[in-house]
């Protein structure tokens, strides 16, 4: 299998594979912005650090570091003070985790549990080492029957990492590396998810924290790396995406998610999905 320096090369392999697809990224890349894939990813730090918002937690990224991003999950990196960072990105199906697992062992089970900042695990050295051989292997294979070979490899990789993650967050009843946010930032992400539908602007939004838009703007930027514009639309493209996903129409979709008109839904949606609504119907 061929290994990709673009994460979006990955999940287009993932998409129409139905399996997976790998990136192994090295340079310098912008600050992404808030977005989301129809498909779980497991992102693997090797070296340098970054740092990680997803779900409404926030990390730093560390050597060793393995992050799950379940389908349809908001996340975003943000680059502070390193430059550099080596990582590898699988593109998980959830066809292929379904179709491997058994009434004993759930591979999907990292994405289903890993809520409230248990996103994270971390792998000793020699679990590194593990990985990173896996990954080589899959990249490597060649002849008669490498599917299978692949799929076998990627299998006995994400019986490893499932294991290590129930194992991890069985030590701690709470995380205990996710950064604590502002509490004002915390209460209005909460407020922003529970009145979805409803007028976000920054204006009414400060009128309702009775803080200027300005301090509202600026300690929300400093705390997620985001703007509360991009947070709120991300956050309605993810629930418009849900939607569609279980047969809602993109009209219906965009007013139940707080669009005020199609277009601006159909702007959103491209920018952050990456494809139009009615191109990610045709091949989802």
């Amino acid at each position: 299998m061929k290994i990709f320096s673009s994460c979006s090369d990955s999940i287009d392999q993932c998409m129409k594979s139905k399996r997976f697809g790998i990136s192994h990224l090295t340079s310098e890349i912008p600050t992404s912005k808030l977005h989301i894939h129809s498909c779980h990813e497991i992102y693997y730090s090797i070296a340098g650090g970054r740092r990680f918002f997803l779900a409404d937690h926030y990390y730093d990224i560390q050597a060793g570091d393995v992050f799950f991003i379940p389908c349809n999950e908001n996340h975003h990196i943000v680059d502070f003070d390193h430059p550099f960072h080596e990582r590898i990105n699988i593109a998980i199906h959830p066809d292929f985790l379904s179709g491997y697992s058994t009434p004993d062992t759930n591979l999907g089970k990292c994405f289903e549990l890993c809520s409230n900042g248990l996103h994270k695990i971390r792998l000793n050295a020699e679990e590194q080492k593990r990985f990173e051989y896996l990954i080589l292997r899959i990249g490597n294979v060649e002849g008669f029957g490498t599917d299978i070979k692949e799929n076998a490899w990627m299998l006995e990789l994400l019986v490893m990492l499932n294991g290590k993650f129930l194992e991890q967050n069985q030590l701690q009843a709470q995380p205990t590396d996710t950064k604590v946010l502002n509490s004002m930032v915390i209460d209005l992400m909460s407020y922003i998810n529970n009145h979805i539908q409803e007028d976000l602007s920054v204006k009414n939004l400060a009128k309702q924290f009775f803080v200027s838009e300005s301090y509202l703007c600026r300690t929300f930027k400093a705390q997620t790396g985001l703007t509360v514009n991009n947070y709120v639309k991300a956050r309605r493209i993810s629930i418009a995406k849900s939607l569609l996903d279980s047969g809602v129409n993109a009209g219906d979709c965009s007013l139940q998610a707080g669009f005020s008109n199609y277009t601006t839904f159909y702007k959103a949606f491209t920018e952050i999905v990456g494809t139009s609504p009615q191109t990610y119907l045709k091949f989802k």
